[in-house]
C-alpha cells in the first residue's frame, strides 16, 4: 500500500468523543504531481483536492491533474464572463416547440450560447452551473429575456407570425425583491402583449420554497406573464419507482 493510500485508510477511522468527525481531506503526494516544484505547490494541489472532496461530499480525495485543469478552466471562465457579456460573446437562440404531430409550431424556448474568440462555442452545461454558483446567472438570464423581447417586438413590427416564447429563470431570481418588477419593465419596454412571454422555473426550485414560488408566480401572472414548470416529472413528481 502506497503512502497516500495508507493516509486515506487512517483518515477514515478518525473519531472524536466516540463519534466520527466530518472531515474533508485533500491529499497530494509527489507521485501525483511530478510537476510540483516545492512543498508550497504540493499544498496548493492538496487544497484543490480538498475543495473537490467538500464539493462532492466525500471524506477524502486524492489530487489528480484533471482536478487542477477543471479549476483553472473555471477561473478562466469567471475571469472573462463580464467582458464576454459586454462584448456580445453571448447570443440567444429560439428553439421551436412543435405540436405532437410535429407539423405546427406552438411556441419557442429561448436558449443561450457562448462563442469565445479563439475557442468557439462553450456548451451551456459548462457555464450555466458555474454562473448559478457565482450569481452571474441573474445578469445572463436578464440578457436572454431582453433579447427574447426584442426578437418578439421585431417580428410583431414586421407583421410576421409570433408564438409565445419561454425563457428560463434561476432559483436566485425568486428570492430577489425586484425580480418581478425588473422583468415586467423589460416586457413593457418592448410592448410585448400579455401571454407572449413565458417564464420557466424548474420543479426543484418550486419545491424548495412552495409558498414563495406561489407568490412570485401569482405576481408574474398579474403582470401578464405565462409561467410553466420545467423538468416536471423528473424529481419529486416522478412516477419512477
Amino acid at each position: 500500500m502506497d503512502t497516500c493510500a495508507r493516509i486515506a485508510e487512517r483518515a477514515r477511522g478518525i473519531v472524536a468523543n466516540g463519534k466520527p468527525l466530518s472531515l474533508h481531506i485533500g491529499l497530494c503526494c509527489t507521485q501525483d504531481a511530478p510537476d510540483a516544484r516545492d512543498v508550497n505547490e504540493l499544498m496548493d494541489r492538496a487544497r484543490i483536492a480538498q475543495h473537490e472532496s467538500r464539493k462532492r461530499g466525500a471524506k477524502l480525495r486524492a489530487y489528480s491533474k484533471p482536478m487542477r485543469d477543471a479549476l483553472l478552466r473555471r477561473a478562466d471562465l469567471e475571469r472573462s464572463m463580464e467582458g464576454a457579456l459586454r462584448q456580445g460573446e453571448f447570443f440567444h437562440l429560439v428553439q421551436p416547440k412543435y405540436d405532437v404531430a410535429g407539423t405546427r409550431v406552438l411556441g419557442g424556448e429561448a436558449l443561450v450560447r457562448w462563442s469565445r474568440p479563439g475557442e468557439g462555442i462553450v456548451g451551456p452545461d459548462e457555464f450555466i452551473p458555474l454562473f448559478e454558483q457565482n450569481g452571474f446567472i441573474i445578469r445572463l438570464d436578464e440578457f436572454v429575456f431582453e433579447r427574447t423581447c426584442r426578437y418578439l417586438r421585431e417580428r410583431l413590427d414586421a407583421g410576421e407570425p409570433v408564438v409565445p416564447v419561454s425563457a428560463n429563470v434561476s432559483r436566485l431570481h425568486l428570492h430577489r425583491p425586484d425580480f418581478v418588477e425588473t422583468y415586467a419593465r423589460i416586457k413593457d419596454r418592448y410592448r410585448i402583449p400579455d401571454g407572449m412571454a413565458e417564464l420557466e422555473v424548474t420543479e426543484s426550485i418550486v419545491l424548495e420554497d412552495l409558498g414563495n414560488a406561489r407568490r412570485v408566480i401569482a405576481a408574474l401572472q398579474a403582470r401578464g406573464f405565462s409561467c410553466s414548470i420545467d423538468d416536471f416529472g423528473s424529481g419529486e413528481s416522478s412516477l419512477n419507482a
